[in-house]
């Protein structure tokens, strides 16, 4: 019989990326969208995830064998502290509890948790063995999950993959890499930053979705694993790699009105428990950058 995926968030930044790899194994794929009009195809239904009854109604009708819990609040002025946790804490608790009721046939549930949650720490790539220690609502959300997601240990199989920064072609232009790309790609004659100082370890999407998907359908995957590339990167750099692309000099003003509270100056993951599972990643941020610019497919 054909395996299938139920991907709650298709209409996400990653969901069409994920959708993509699970098709390419042979898997049958549906998703649910937060509004009505995302057409990506038959098989995505209009879906709030805090909503218990159409979840579960969704769930009883496709009875998937793996799961991914996309939908999230990851950009922090999408919502307030309460939609925060409404939807990165209570919503997937809800799809736990629906498939902790009748586990069988589905047998497996990815939720992305996030770097973030290792803090504010000074050089080093952070492992899965750094202890946690966040500092922002969004990251306290996600460590939230991980912690209750526990009690459903021999109940369901869950999966909880922390990436950290990534990016690519589809990503909203209020995340910093694709406003960096698009003042760019526009020739812009100055932009407005925060800190300017900060590194982030930046993957691209596509290296994430494989990820996500050798997770769900490995035999034995690890029950969390971050997803990095290894290499940090300050948006001093990106800028000037951006510039070196696109021969376009700008003025970059600094407003203090951007620079946050509790700013993690530096995240860099370390993948190798990733990489034992098979996976590497197949593009560099160089390569990432110049496919948002369309230098390259």
């Amino acid at each position: 019989m054909t395996e299938k995926a139920l991907i709650f968030g298709m209409d996400s930044f990653t969901g069409p990326y994920l959708k993509a790899e699970l098709e390419s194994l042979g898997i049958q794929v549906y998703g649910t969208a937060l509004k009505q009009g995302f057409t990506e195809s038959s098989r995505v239904f209009t879906c709030d995830i805090r909503d218990r009854e159409t979840v579960r109604a969704l769930m009883s009708t496709i009875r998937p064998s793996m799961v991914a819990v996309l939908s999230a609040v990851t950009f922090v002025p999408e919502g307030t502290d309460r939609t925060i946790y409404d939807i990165n804490l209570f919503a997937p608790l809800n799809i736990l509890d629906i498939l902790s009721e009748n586990p069988s046939p589905c047998v497996r549930i990815l939720i992305p948790g996030t770097s973030h949650v290792y803090g504010n720490r000074r050089g080093g790539r952070l492992d899965e063995k750094t202890s946690p220690d966040p500092i922002s609502h969004y990251a306290l959300s996600k460590f939230a999950m991980e912690q209750m997601a526990r009690a459903y240990a021999g109940k369901v199989e869950v999966v909880i993959p922390r990436p950290f920064n990534y990016t690519g072609l589809g990503q909203p232009v209020h995340f910093l890499v694709p406003k960096l790309v698009d003042h760019f790609r526009r020739r812009a004659p100055f932009m407005e930053l925060g800190n300017l100082h900060v590194s982030r370890d930046f993957s691209d999407v596509r290296d994430v979705a494989r990820a996500y998907a050798l997770l769900m359908t490995m035999e034995q995957p690890p029950s969390l694993v971050n997803i990095a590339s290894g290499q940090p990167f300050s948006i001093r750099e990106i800028l000037g790699m951006l510039e070196e692309m696109t021969g376009h000099a700008m003025e970059i003003r600094v407003n203090p009105a951007f620079v946050r509270e509790n700013e993690i100056l530096s995240l860099c993951g370390d993948n190798g428990l990733l990489r034992a599972c098979g996976w590497t990643p197949q593009y560099t941020l160089k390569d990432t950058l110049m496919w948002m610019l369309g230098l390259s497919f």
